[in-house]
């Protein structure tokens, strides 16, 4: 009976070790990323801090009207974070609604009818970090690891090494909770978005955004970032902190600049 007994613990272990070691997402330099995705196409969603808002729009509109299922993404800083609606795969608005609006809403209140009618109160959201945190809060109460093909995602951060900062790519991400982690990591700036580096499985990661992005040796297939249709950067800045509910006006702008390049995305994807 014991020699059972420890032949099912052994089991056991031996089951818990493998679980462990399959969820652990893997580390690639850009060489490794290159050679095992010189087959796929990439999609890639570049940083844009508050810009990342005008990024959800541009990712909303593609998402509602262009199959992506089979594409990989690859997202740094504000999109690595943008890589979750993009790889969401039920109703786009459920999760863009979400992110964009506070957590009391009238009931079937859309971004529209909310835009119209409320102000955006403040959430007492007084850094980066605060809001990043805020998101992972309503992203692990409301969405579970198969609302989204993770699969499909890999994230672009820089880690500290002894030879100085090197980029490197997260992929075989497995859960929800993971992902969030390694978009933490991604977003890091020292004494800007937290204290000091962020560590993260005893790995020490700085901004995703520190290097070029993306590495002008990965062969993308389309690149989403805050300047494709003209827009700027200090755009963003202005209409974040000086318009009313900026948030959603940045999204707002990302949407229709979208639609009005429709020409230029049925190039590069196959329309539902």
């Amino acid at each position: 009976m014991y020699n059972n007994m420890n032949k099912l613990l052994f089991l056991f272990i031996l089951i818990n070790i493998h679980i462990a070691i399959s969820i652990k997402p893997t580390f690639s330099t850009i060489e490794q990323f290159n050679h095992r995705y010189h087959n796929h196409k990439i999609i890639s969603i570049s940083p844009g801090g508050v810009g990342g808002y005008y990024l959800l729009g541009i990712i909303t509109y593609i998402k509602e009207n262009y199959y992506t299922e089979n594409f990989c993404l690859l997202g740094a800083s504000a999109g690595a974070w943008n890589c979750l609606p993009m790889s969401y795969n039920k109703n786009i608005n459920t999760i863009t609604n979400d992110l964009l609006l506070p957590y009391d809403l009238p009931n079937e209140c859309s971004i529209d009818d909310y835009l119209c009618n409320y102000d955006i109160p403040d959430d007492n959201v007084n850094s980066i970090y605060n809001l990043q945190c805020n998101i992972k809060s309503m992203l692990i109460n409301n969405y579970k690891n198969e609302d989204f093909n993770l699969n499909q995602i890999n994230i672009a951060t820089t880690i500290f090494t002894k030879k100085g900062f090197e980029q490197i790519i997260i992929s075989d991400l497995k859960s929800l909770n993971r992902t969030i982690d390694c978009c933490f990591a991604s977003s890091h700036i020292p004494f800007v978005t937290g204290k000091c580096l962020l560590k993260l499985d005893d790995v020490y990661f700085f901004d995703g955004g520190f290097k070029e992005f993306p590495h002008n040796s990965i062969d993308t297939h389309f690149d989403i970032c805050l300047e494709m249709w003209g827009f700027k950067f200090n755009d963003c800045l202005n209409i974040e902190k000086y318009k009313k509910n900026g948030k959603l006006l940045l999204y707002k702008k990302g949407y229709r600049d979208s639609m009005e390049n429709k020409d230029t995305l049925n190039k590069y994807f196959k329309p539902i």
